[in-house]
């Protein structure tokens, strides 16, 4: 067996097949464990059963409700909305961070021209339906004919036709020093591509195999001090054959990295054998006890007699009465006849056992907790609609549950990205005018080379060191969604917040009159804000990630002004009211003051008018008094006179008596 890393001159036929035979120990479990879960996960057929419980049901239902969708197509969904992007940031020689804004659009055009986000997506379902996605990157030239070279970004269908080096250690086997891929062409193209080839077609196809491997070739070269020393080369080596010889050899491969990721699940070894782990298997148990959960439902019914009635053998007089009997439910008639005392009765309709939909229930409940995907809010039939808060938190739940086939996905397109950024300055450095991309859509024309081409941004690849990293957050139009949503949300609070956020708001739109629609509003907004929308403007088409960040920044510095404006309006207001309240006290203080003033003025009135009506009152009290006495004493004059008269009256009397 040869070694890859040892220098060699060539390979032959025999160091392939070495490598090859090496490969198919290695994956062979991996890969039938990848064919069982992605059949499985897909069927609706007896492909979910094992084939003993099938024999052992005899002619019962046998019934397939896949349910692994329902939890694959979440995970794959949810990268979708929000796909990673590559992002290349400047490390030294000269790289700049405007030159590696302009490399990320590069890679970003690219990987919207071939669709990659879509390939992406294929091979994380791959991985989370099989446990492995396979994604290939291959330069070819350019269908507009001229000597252009393009990339293509794709995953590869059937990852089971790949092997790769097992010596591998990373985890994404971006350290690997070989890989084999299997193709199958017809009969015919093979004899026309290699008319001496010896294979042999099977079904009129012949398979071939592609293999990728670093190459070391020892080279001498003179130092600056006049001495030769020897340095290692390297050189990535395409070898075509087939099951009897090398067909091919490509040596002008000029990349250090072989085209090829690897997206998987979790990784795990026992008894000397790799596995990778998938979503199907962790929830293939349950699905087939939910199938047998159904199937036995549907027995219930489907294992019934069929017959609608039943009764004595002899219940009949004739055969016209037995025929009208059994051609009851298709030929109605006003009434059916039996023999005097027979008896017929009807069956009653089967009913499905409860615990059966009870138990399938729990399963489906038990698939959600193993794989911690459970259904979103906003789609649940019968609840009022969740609030846009609860769904974020539903999906971020779920995010986490399945983030080891997303990072293992991250890390894929890391390596694509880092294989891109190698491959361009040999095949793009040409001074051609291509496109970036920025994230939010626009494209700005740029030339790399040596020249300089006026209707372009302008930077050479020979000088600069770049790397390539990830970014996972919410794309730009998801930014900036966000951003809408939140300036909504905070005019509903803030009514007065409209003036100021609405031509923004309307600028954002994009659509066909917004700008002008957005200039018309903004007359209407205090000068400082109108200034900051002309710096805006001024900016014209640059990064829109930067302006978008740009605006949340002086949105939040408005927002904190606002905010401050708002303490110190509050403040007043409480001094305000302090002094009010504090000047109402004395206000209080003082009226009750002249209150108790005029009570007491009023007081001393009364106390005088009464005490003028008391004098009154006593003067005439000592006149009547007065008088009293006066007639008094006149009545008693009179008494005294009347009483000496009568005296001397009697005593006349007495006398003349006598």
């Amino acid at each position: 067996m040869i070694d890859p890393k040892k220098p060699e001159s060539k390979f032959t036929i025999e160091d392939i097949r070495s490598l090859k035979d090496l490969g198919d120990s290695y994956w062979e479990m991996i890969h039938r464990e990848y064919s069982e879960d992605i059949i499985f996960s897909y069927s609706t057929g007896p492909e979910q059963w094992k084939p003993e419980t099938l024999a052992a049901r005899g002619g019962r239902p046998v019934e397939t409700s896949n349910i692994v969708n329902g939890f694959i197509r979440p995970v794959v969904n949810l990268v979708a909305q929000n796909p990673p992007g590559i992002a290349i940031y400047p490390i030294a020689d000269g790289a700049s961070k405007t030159n590696a804004k302009f490399l990320s659009g590069i890679i970003r055009a690219i990987e919207y021209g071939c669709g990659a986000q879509r390939e992406y997506t294929s091979s994380l379902e791959s991985a989370a339906r099989g446990g492995l996605g396979i994604i290939r990157l291959v330069p070819r030239m350019s269908d507009l004919g001229d000597d252009d070279v393009d990339f293509i970004i794709h995953n590869v269908q059937d990852p089971t036709t790949v092997l790769v080096d097992p010596s591998a250690t990373k985890a994404d086997f971006s350290d690997a020093q070989w890989v084999i891929l299997k193709n199958s062409i017809s009969e015919r193209q093979y004899r026309k591509d290699y008319p001496d080839g010896k294979a042999n077609a099977v079904g009129g196809i012949v398979d071939l195999y592609e293999m990728w491997i670093k190459h070391f070739e020892v080279v001498k070269e003179v130092g600056f001090d006049g001495r030769t020393k020897k340095t290692k080369k390297l050189q990535i080596l395409q070898y075509i054959f087939d099951d009897f010889e090398i067909l091919e050899t490509i040596d002008d491969y000029p990349g250090k990295y072989l085209p090829f990721a690897v997206v998987s699940g979790p990784r795990f070894s026992a008894n000397g054998q790799t596995h990778f782990q998938s979503l199907t298997r962790e929830i293939k148990g349950i699905q087939r006890e939910i199938n047998f959960l159904k199937s036995e439902q549907i027995a219930s019914i489907a294992c019934a007699p069929k017959a609608t009635f039943y009764g004595d053998n002899n219940a009949f007089d004739s055969q016209e009465e037995l025929q009208a009997w059994e051609e009851s439910a298709t030929n109605p008639r006003v009434f059916l006849g039996h023999k005097p005392g027979a008896s017929i009765k009807q069956f009653e309709m089967p009913q499905i056992p409860s615990a059966y939909i009870q138990s399938v229930q729990a399963n489906i409940d038990l698939a959600r907790v193993v794989t911690g995907i459970y259904p979103d809010p906003s789609i649940q039939q019968g609840l009022s609609p969740a609030s846009g808060k609860a769904i974020k938190e539903q999906q971020a739940g779920q995010a986490i549950a399945t983030y080891h086939f997303v990072n293992s996905l991250h890390f894929a397109i890391k390596h694509i990205g880092e294989i891109i950024l190698d491959l361009l300055p040999y095949y793009w450095n040409d001074n051609r005018v291509r496109l970036s991309m920025g994230v939010d859509g626009k494209y700005t024309s740029v030339s790399m080379g040596d020249e300089k081409i006026d209707e372009a941004e302008n930077f050479d690849l020979a000088y600069g060191r770049y790397a390539v990293s990830i970014s996972t957050g919410p794309s730009y139009m998801s930014q900036k969604d966000a951003l809408i949503e939140m300036l909504l949300d905070s005019i509903k609070t803030n009514p007065q917040a409209m003036t100021i956020a609405l031509p923004w708001i309307i600028q954002q739109i994009n659509l066909p009159g917004s700008e002008e629609l957005a200039d018309m509003f903004s007359l209407t907004l205090p000068p400082e804000i109108q200034q900051y929308l002309q710096q805006m403007k001024q900016q014209g088409d640059g990064d829109p990630e930067e302006k978008l960040k740009s605006a949340v920044l002086t949105l939040q510095q408005m927002a904190q002004e606002g905010q401050q404006k708002d303490q110190m309006i509050q403040q007043l207001t409480a001094a305000l009211e302090q002094e009010t309240a504090q000047l109402q006290s004395k206000d209080q203080e003082l009226e009750m003051k002249r209150q108790i003033e005029t009570e007491k003025n009023q007081s001393k009135i009364i106390l005088e008018t009464i005490k003028q009506e008391h004098a009154k009152e006593l003067k005439e009290m000592d006149a009547r008094i007065r008088a009293m006495e006066a007639s008094m004493k006149h009545e008693s004059n009179l008494d005294t006179e009347t009483h000496k008269a009568v005296l001397d009256s009697m005593k006349d009397q007495d006398k003349k008596s006598d």
